[in-house]
């Protein structure tokens, strides 16, 4: 006689197909995502992600409360704890392989936060330390609360982007690559942190599902005069941005141009009518 407990979870393993597969290892149960519905997803984690960032306000208002009661600085391990907290709650909540371009978005945007932190080094002069606004006797364990508010500004931003783009289910975008003056260039664009993850084709390359975030390209002419245009293919710079589809409202047109005096590639929204020819 079969386990009833088995049969269950066969039922919804052969329900279930597109959506995921589920593997069980020693300690966890892992979702691998196939073919993932953007749109469905970003649906599905709103209101986490909602939830996330209405956490982040609480973290914030109760570090906001207690540095008014000693008077002003902010303790820059609790402010470090806020902003780490609310980064790993993002990137688990997005965590299908096809969503590696946003949490690279998200992970780089943080880092910059980071370093804005970690380059606090109060300079003291005439009893001042000026770098950070507070009184030269401050531990340099504190933080100014013109500092500390600033890096709650823009992590808050980030957590909003995302709740906003989450709300209106849209992860991804339609994306055309042209290259002029050599039409039918090789492009290749792939996320930082997931090599494996590789679009390609040759321009004009229409892309209907691209998701959002950021990318490392290469753009590899047809004539051999020319040389290839790339960003981060081969050095894979953690800061730089490269392509980087996250703050963009509708399709877009990526447009390289290997002209003399005009190198290079620059993203545009998309025009009316689709891919333009090259």
């Amino acid at each position: 006689m079969q386990d009833p407990e088995m049969a269950v979870m066969a039922v919804r393993i052969i329900l279930l197909p597109v959506v995921l597969t589920l593997v069980f290892l020693p300690s966890q149960v892992r979702k691998i995502f196939s073919d993932l519905d953007y749109g469905s997803f970003a649906a599905s984690v709103a209101p986490r992600l909602a939830e996330i960032e209405t956490e982040f306000r609480a973290g914030r208002a109760r570090l906001e409360e207690e540095a008014a009661q000693r008077g002003g600085p902010y303790r820059a391990e609790e402010v470090e704890a806020l902003l780490g907290t609310a980064e790993e709650q993002v990137l688990a909540t997005l965590e299908p392989q096809e969503l590696a371009p946003l949490r690279d978005s998200i992970r780089l945007r943080f880092r910059h936060i980071r370093q804005k932190l970690a380059s606090v080094e109060p300079a003291r002069s005439s009893g001042f330390a000026f770098a950070s606004f507070q009184p030269a006797q401050s531990s340099p364990g504190l933080l100014s609360p013109h500092l500390a508010e600033t890096l709650f500004d823009e992590a808050r931003a980030v957590l909003q982007r995302v709740v906003k783009l989450a709300g209106e289910s849209r992860f991804s975008l339609r994306l055309c690559v042209v290259s002029r003056p050599d039409a039918g260039a090789t492009f290749r664009m792939r996320p930082p942190e997931y090599r494996e993850g590789v679009k390609s084709g040759e321009t004009v390359l229409d892309l209907p599902d691209a998701a959002l975030g950021r990318y490392f390209y290469k753009v590899e002419p047809r004539k051999r005069k020319l040389q290839p245009i790339q960003c981060g293919w081969e050095s894979g710079g953690e800061d730089d941005s490269c392509l980087d589809l996250w703050d963009s409202f509708g399709d877009q047109l990526f447009e390289c141009d290997f002209s003399k005096g005009k190198r290079g590639c620059k993203l545009h929204d998309l025009p009316p009518g689709g891919c333009p020819a090259s």
